[in-house]
């Protein structure tokens, strides 16, 4: 009897649970995810219902089924490590079927969450970044600023100073060696890097990173790797947006944007922000010996952006956009028991016009633009110094493509001039100079493609006309890239070039002085590198893994280093040769639908000047750590998101002696470990969506030194509030 009542008992269940199964009212999505480029099936795409529980996988035809339990308005995202991310609204209502077909681009190696642009087709068929860092990307990053996010990447290393500049080095390359590109023209000056901290995200619709020999793609300057950002040009809807923060040190910014999406979509840009600063001065307390301590400086900033496109047919369209940026700042230091108050301050214009012009599946472009850079340094006390130094370039690009290759040529001029004023007691001592520099550009760029291979071919001609007697001449760089795609998992990638960089202004020119002079007879560096490394995608019990190991090598010719002359003065010169080799690798998993991620890196570099001289063979290069590694994690519940970030940093050395004594350290900067909080919280009122989020940085209040007398920011709070509609 007890039997047979159990058995009815889950009979009765089974039925309960089908019947109310059935009456659950639910949606068949389904569908086939192909490859644009090629028509076949892509095996192994994410499937997401962002906002939902349901998720799935392509099957090895490429086509998913999801049936869906909700109703409502959704995001469907399907991801691959190989291709551009795909995004679409889709309103989900009871009882209905939706059949897609969707085609994904083909991106690059440890391309990650892409946004589809207008130029994005030009970026990735002819030559393939290491990395970009898709709007999206950016946005849940929570990183304000391009020093923020780049310091994740491995391989990189920001080079920070006292007064709150930051400069990027990519495998021991130095800050000289990465061009910083803005939609791909080069904006920076024959100056010794581009700061960092000047540049916004706000405007930004990705970041491209080219690491290692880029000199093909972009001439002089390039041989370390470069960054390229491109700038928003599509406008996919009216938004508009505003954020207020405040923090330690009286630090207050506001950010401010509207998007207009109509017959001529514009985009319009601008922040400002105040900080006192916490940086650095040095004071000497004994003969010969220094110590670094802090003290708040202040600087101010403003920065806008605007960006328009009108499409005139459907073939032809014209875009424009301009960035301004002005920073003041002062520096307060202490140089044996005498304080000098020093203040700069910074006004940068820059500009662009494009026009695009499509016959069939050929495209021609045409652009022209410039970009002036003023810079006015002051010092307060005797001896008195005034310096400015105003930069003008003025560039025009041609490009023709296809579907297998790019042609261009660009015609680039820079004029330079510096003025100066020191004054010794009632004594002024003037000096002027001014430096030119011209290059016409030819390059092209091939792909190949092959059943499970890609092949890009990237060639440059640079004619140089520089008054310098041994800069000027014709200079040629060349890159090969190689992607083998072993299965939809596992991609394994290989790249050699070689490329040169051209002697900066301040090296040639340099007005002789008691500390400092140029060198007219530096020659140009030339360099040859390569890169093999492999990397792994897969998903597995509801985890998405991402997996990657690159090793390096590089060697660079006539270096330039500075060093003291006959003269007891400062002066470039060349050595022989320098090596810089190493790996980096990376681990990242996602679970719950990414609400939980995990990320980590690890770089080994060992950069050393090998000139065949006893006292400089084997020695480590300046500013180049040999270890440098990263851990984060993420959790988002709820609409609230905490965020972890710990880096760590090995000693480096302010010299080539690598025995200098340096601030309080006897044989460099001795290594660091800074960790950051953030926590956010997302709310929708009606159309609006409106965040609060929470920053601690330097959470331990490490003491650490990027440079030499100059301490890190201590323990510091920031408070966010973000509006956009």
């Amino acid at each position: 009897m007890s039997r047979i009542f159990t058995l009815t008992f889950v009979v009765a269940l089974f039925l309960q649970i089908g019947f109310s199964e059935t009456l659950e009212p639910y949606t068949n999505l389904n569908g086939k995810v192909l490859s644009q480029n090629s028509n076949s099936p892509i095996p192994f795409a994410n499937v997401v219902l962002l906002g939902s529980k349901f998720f799935t996988q392509t099957d090895e035809k490429g086509e998913f089924s999801l049936q869906v339990l909700e109703t409502g308005k959704f995001t469907l995202e399907i991801s691959h490590v190989s291709f551009l991310t795909y995004k679409e609204q889709i309103e989900i209502q009871e009882f209905t079927e939706i059949s897609l077909n969707v085609k994904l681009i083909e991106a690059s190696f440890e391309v990650q969450e892409i946004l589809i642009s207008d130029s994005l087709s030009e970026a990735l068929n002819f030559s393939k970044p290491n990395k970009i860092l898709s709007r999206q990307k950016i946005l849940d990053s929570g990183a304000k600023s391009v020093t923020e996010i780049l310091e994740e990447i491995p391989g990189v290393y920001i080079q920070k100073s006292s007064d709150g500049t930051a400069k990027l080095s990519f495998r021991g390359s130095g800050t000289e060696r990465v061009l910083v590109l803005y939609d791909g023209e080069n904006f920076q000056t024959a100056s010794s890097g581009t700061d960092l901290s000047t540049l916004s995200l706000e405007n930004l619709e990705r970041i491209e990173i080219y690491k290692g020999n880029s000199s093909a793609q972009f001439g002089s300057g390039a041989i370390g790797g470069a960054i390229n950002l491109v700038p928003l040009k599509k406008i996919r809807k009216n938004e508009i947006g505003t954020s207020f923060s405040a923090g330690s040190f009286s630090t207050f910014q506001n950010r401010n944007f509207v998007s207009l999406k109509g017959k001529i979509p514009t985009y319009f840009a601008f922040s400002e922000g105040f900080s006192k600063g916490d940086f650095a001065y040095t004071e000497q307390v004994g003969d010969g010996e220094f110590r670094a301590k802090r003290k708040r400086n202040e600087r101010k900033q403003f920065s806008g952006f605007v960006s328009v496109k009108k499409e005139f047919t459907n073939e032809f369209s014209a875009s424009v956009f301009s960035d301004i940026f002005y920073r003041d700042k002062e520096i307060p230091k202490l140089v044996a028991e005498s304080e000098k108050l020093l203040s700069e301050e910074e006004k940068n214009f820059s500009g662009k016009i494009e026009l695009t012009q499509k016959i069939g599946q050929k495209e021609f472009r045409l652009g022209f633009g410039s970009n002036f850079l003023s810079s006015d340094f002051s010092q307060k006390t005797n001896p008195f110094y005034d310096s400015k130094t105003e930069t003008q370039n003025l560039f025009t690009t041609f490009n023709f493509q296809n579907k297998k290759f790019r042609i261009g040529s660009k015609f680039f001029a820079e004029t330079q001039t510096t003025e100066s004023k020191t004054t010794f007691s009632t004594i002024d001592v003037f000096e002027k100079r001014e430096s030119k520099r011209k290059i016409l550009s030819v390059f092209g760029n091939r792909k190949f493609t092959f059943s499970k291979f890609d092949i890009f071919l990237n060639g440059r001609a640079d004619k140089v006309f520089d008054k310098g007697k041994n800069s000027s001449g014709t200079f040629y760089s060349a890159k090969i890239q190689n992607f083998y795609k072993i299965n939809e998992a596992l991609t394994f990638q290989f790249s050699a070039g070689k490329g040169f960089r051209l002697p900066e202004f301040s090296s040639l020119f340099l007005e002789s002085d008691f500390q400092a002079e140029g060198n007219e007879n530096l020659e140009p560096e030339e360099s040859f590198d390569f890169e093999f490394g492999a990397e792994l995608n897969f998903a597995k019990s509801g985890g998405i893994f991402n997996s990657e190991l690159t090793f390096f090598y590089s060697k660079i010719d006539e270096i330039i280093v500075w060093r003291r002359n006959l003269y007891n003065r400062y002066s470039p010169v060349n050595d022989e040769k320098a090596f810089s080799r190493g790996f980096e690798t990376s681990f990242s998993a996602g679970f719950f639908e990414q609400k939980l991620k995990f990320e980590s890196s690890y770089t080994y570099n060992l950069a050393t000047n090998e000139t065949d001289e006893p006292n400089k063979k084997g020695k480590i290069l300046p500013n180049r750590p040999k270890h440098q590694a990263n851990f984060g994690f993420s959790v988002e519940q709820l609409g609230l998101r905490f965020r972890s970030k710990t880096q760590f940093v090995s000693e480096r050395f302010e010299t080539e002696s690598n025995q200098d004594k340096v601030a309080v350290h006897d044989s460099g900067l001795d290594n660091y470990i800074k960790t950051d909080f953030s926590l956010s919280k997302k709310y929708e009122f009606s159309s609006w969506n409106f965040e609060v989020s929470c920053f601690l940085e330097n959470a331990f209040d490490e003491e650490y030194a990027n440079l030499a007398f100059s301490p890190s920011s201590g323990r510091s709070w920031r408070i966010e509030v973000e509006f956009r509609k």
